[in-house]
């Protein structure tokens, strides 16, 4: 766990310094997301059975990525809830993750795919906690012109550590890249 949270920082660190000596800043490509979260989690029972519990939130994103054609790298940064009356479930939760992403803009119709991997940090109900977060999403979204998009977002997200939770995320982003990019 320790080398994992290592190598994501050295590498949100190698992003940073490579994202703030690139072309200034209208290169950055990015999202922001407000999605619902429905959980589940497999925990095991006082008398050793185990069972699945579920648990509904939400979550804002931030995804700030380096368009390079078609695909995209970044990071993503946000903050989350899961309420439930299991403990192992509820959880308040910050992910901060790297991202890799495929774009693909023919004209008013946007798809981007993405994926993500990092650290999630927070509080859940019986203390502070944190443990690895990967994601996997999708966006289809009507550009309003060359540079913004706004359309329906899925992710799927996968939660380690303080019982493992699996939960998918429906929402609504709005996407925008620089002026001068093709894809």
């Amino acid at each position: 766990m320790a080398r994992f949270g290592s190598a994501l920082l050295t590498a949100l660190v190698l992003l940073v310094a490579g994202a703030s000596t690139a072309q200034a800043q209208s290169m950055a490509a990015g999202a922001l997301s407000a999605q619902a979260l429905v959980a589940s989690t497999n925990t095991v029972d006082a008398d050793g059975t185990d069972s699945t519990d579920a648990g509904y939130g939400g979550m804002f994103l931030a995804d700030v990525t380096m368009p390079l054609g078609l695909f995209r790298v970044g990071g993503a940064m946000g903050l989350g809830a899961i309420t439930s009356s299991v403990d192992a479930v509820s959880r308040v939760f910050m992910p901060l993750t790297v991202s890799l992403g495929l774009v693909y803009r023919p004209s008013k119709l946007w798809l981007d795919l993405r994926a993500r991997a990092g650290l999630w940090a927070g509080v859940t109900n019986q203390g502070l906690s944190a443990g690895p977060l990967v994601s996997f999403g999708a966006f289809i979204g009507y550009a309003f012109g060359p540079t913004v998009a706004v359309g329906p977002t899925i992710d799927a997200l996968f939660v380690f550590g303080h019982g493992d939770t699996i939960a998918v995320a429906p929402g609504l982003s709005l996407v925008w890249v620089p002026p001068d990019i093709d894809d």
